[in-house]
């Protein structure tokens, strides 16, 4: 999702995560949020405790799901989001 902040566009992967099942042919994605994350030329900077607190509330309240991976809205599919899911797909193996 892309919000305005000033001149500054952010853009928030959502989730980066998403919560879920998966079987052998199907994942089923039940929930997800927003982890804000500021890009830069070179880099891309993420909360990735706000990542991780969030997983483990929604565990809480849904402990049969899981992390089944993340998405982002946008025309462009850019460094940084390879960066992105790269952590993502260690993150949910």
């Amino acid at each position: 999702m892309w919000t305005s902040k000033g001149s500054q566009m952010l853009r928030f992967p959502s989730p980066p995560q998403n919560t879920g099942s998966v079987d052998k042919q199907c994942v089923e994605v039940t929930n997800c949020f927003c982890v804000p994350h500021k890009e830069y030329d070179e880099r891309v900077e993420a909360d990735l405790q706000y990542a991780q607190d969030m997983f483990e509330l929604n565990k809480k309240v849904a402990p049969g799901e899981q992390l089944v991976g993340w998405f982002a809205t946008g025309q462009d599919i850019t460094s940084h989001s390879a960066l992105i899911h790269d952590y993502y797909a260690r993150e949910t193996k």
